[in-house]
């Protein structure tokens, strides 16, 4: 159950600051000041369930004019910056640029300014505010990093220096598409990313400086397991390419003792794969709506059609010109089309309002 505590925010600046907290310490309130000594800009928090122990702070904050939303328990950041999406869209409405920041003494006043002002109000673009990793960097912080980062480029094609950064700048036009994102954790800031390009969103990195206080004890983003969580979506889809590229290698060598002919054998086993794989990505790996059936399942035929001649040709190539066997050269195969298939899958045929996590 969600509750909110409202104070009224006294800017009415074109560009507010939303902030999403969980057991904040005094660097809050000292963002806040140095956010009203250099700009005029609004300032939104978000208390996500911090207890008692905490609420002198939003006290304070309150008390310096910012707005204080509140969640009875701890939802969760992606909840968090939804419930300040949701306010600014009801009751900001003269609002152009919203930036996102995190409570721990991350993000510098300045970073977040030049953040700001390098959001272009109306366009769709998502302004990143990256960290170099530059000089002494957390370990678990450089690894949950690098294994959010090359995950994503990996099944995107897409390379963004810093898929965890929570300073972040949206033109207003932007906040239904941010309020549907799925996630209530940190895999919601993931997912925005995932779906930038299905939107027609640019992504825009600027450089920002590294900051790390206290070997970055105050952050509650746990790499191993929020990179797990984040990564949901493609070990659904791994696990489902597993179970039909085993199923495919069993009837590829049936079909072939049965018919003798590559071709007939590599149809044959394409014809029983396809319609399990297709309603297992459809349900269990994108989770789309039954209604969406009828859109995808034509895009997924043609999908398939393109997949199934590659496939030919591919093994073709590795049998009959470099003499490779038929199970060797199917592997390779299946490897090769595999990040290809999710990323087609992904932009082109489940294209529907889908979860990357449940």
């Amino acid at each position: 159950m969600t509750s909110f505590m409202w104070k009224q925010e006294n800017s009415d600046s074109r560009i507010l600051v939303l902030i999403p907290a969980y057991e904040p310490g005094e660097r809050l309130l000292l963002l806040i000041d140095g956010l009203r000594e250099r700009t005029d800009y609004g300032i939104v928090l978000v208390d996500d369930g911090s207890g008692g122990a905490c609420a002198g702070i939003f006290e304070k904050a309150a008390e310096k004019g910012c707005a204080v939303l509140k969640h009875e328990k701890n939802r969760g950041k992606g909840a968090a910056l939804k419930t300040g999406f949701c306010w600014i869209q009801e009751d900001r409405r003269g609002t152009e640029v919203i930036v996102t920041a995190d409570c721990d003494g991350q993000h510098t006043v300045k970073d977040i300014v030049r953040v700001a002002e390098s959001v272009r109000p109306g366009s769709r673009e998502l302004v990143l505010g990256s960290r170099t990793f530059q000089g002494e960097v957390p370990k678990k912080s450089r690894i949950g990093n690098m294994i959010s980062r090359k995950m994503f480029a990996l099944f995107t094609g897409v390379e963004v220096w810093d898929t965890q950064t929570g300073l972040r700048g949206f033109p207003s036009v932007l906040l239904p598409w941010l309020l549907s994102i799925p996630g209530d954790r940190f895999e919601y800031e993931q997912n925005m990313l995932f779906d930038c390009r299905r939107q027609g969103c640019e992504i825009r990195e600027i450089p920002i400086e590294t900051v790390y206080e206290n070997e970055n004890r105050g952050t509650h983003f746990h790499p191993i397991r929020d990179s797990l969580l984040v990564a949901m979506c493609f070990l659904r889809f791994s696990a489902v390419s597993l179970f039909c590229a085993v199923l495919d290698f069993f009837l590829v060598g049936v079909f072939y003792n049965l018919t003798s002919n590559l071709l007939l054998a590599v149809v044959g086993t394409r014809v029983c794969t396809a319609g399990t794989q297709y309603l297992c990505n459809h349900f269990l790996v994108f989770h789309e709506e039954r209604q969406g059936m009828r859109s995808s399942s034509w895009r997924y035929a043609l999908l398939a059609g393109v997949l199934l001649a590659f496939n030919y040709l591919i093994l073709h190539f590795f049998t009959a010109v470099l003499g490779m066997s038929l199970f060797a050269a199917k592997l390779l195969t299946e490897l090769i089309l595999f990040v290809w298939s999710f990323g087609l899958q992904k932009t082109f045929v489940f294209t529907g309002r889908y979860q990357y996590n449940r």
